[in-house]
């Protein structure tokens, strides 16, 4: 009896074990399966990159986005990607820009230190644009093919322009500059713009300065501003 007890118990133990291994089988399978699945739908998803921690409305209106970076946030562009795909997906901010000192979100203060490379690329329905005191760079492109951009106003803060930073503005023709000292620019900061026609504005005591140093001696007038005018800032925004 003890035989035949054993003989039972080995084929119960015997086909437990196949079992078991049939159900191993199956569920690795259905795993496998899930798996395809789930990357084959991650491969059909169009997938959005964005290139900016948060956004916000800035009190002249528009939406800007922003990167965090050492002291601050930059202005950028909303999409990963080369700067002819900068704003595939967003709306381009329009009208007459004030670019902030500071944005405020999720209750936390940032000061705006820089207007990032390409910001404001192929940005045509732009009018005008003031970049408030405190921002001390302005990147390379950063409004490369502004064409209805007509004037700018640059703050004392302003340190750096970068190469086109306004190039192709083509409607551009009036420029004002607040620094007491020309900031480095890029020889080719405002690449393709008739600066001829154009007229620069800079603070009373600096225009002998301007005048001797490219590219800003090439504008077709410079004007010294009052000794009392100074650029507005801007600080209070709605987030998103």
């Amino acid at each position: 009896m003890s035989d035949s007890f054993d003989s039972q118990r080995d084929a119960i133990a015997y086909r437990f074990e196949n079992e078991l291994q049939i159900y191993e089988k199956r569920e690795n399978d259905v795993i496998k399966i899930m798996k395809k699945a789930f990357f084959t739908l991650l491969f059909l998803l169009p997938l959005t990159v964005l290139a900016f921690d948060f956004q916000v409305v800035v009190p002249s209106g528009q939406t800007l986005y922003f990167d965090t970076v050492a002291g601050g946030v930059s202005v950028v562009y909303p999409h990963v990607g080369d700067y002819a795909s900068a704003w595939n997906g967003f709306d381009k901010p329009t009208g007459a820009l004030t670019i902030p000192s500071q944005v405020s979100y999720q209750g936390i203060n940032y000061p705006v230190v820089s207007v990032g490379p390409a910001a404001f690329y192929s940005c045509a329905g732009l009018t005008s644009v003031v970049i408030s005191h405190g921002i001390t760079t302005i990147g390379n492109s950063a409004f490369n093919g502004c064409t209805a951009m007509d004037s700018v106003a640059i703050p004392a803060s302003i340190t750096s322009i970068g190469s086109q930073s306004f190039g192709a503005c083509s409607s551009l023709t009036s420029v004002c500059v607040y620094a007491p000292e020309p900031p480095t620019t890029a020889s080719g900061a405002f690449y393709n713009v008739s600066l001829s026609a154009c007229v620069l504005y800079v603070p009373c005591e600096s225009a002998s300065a301007y005048m001797s140093v490219a590219p800003w001696n090439g504008f077709g007038s410079i004007v010294a501003m009052p000794c009392s005018v100074t650029v507005s800032t801007a600080v209070n925004n709605t987030e998103r």
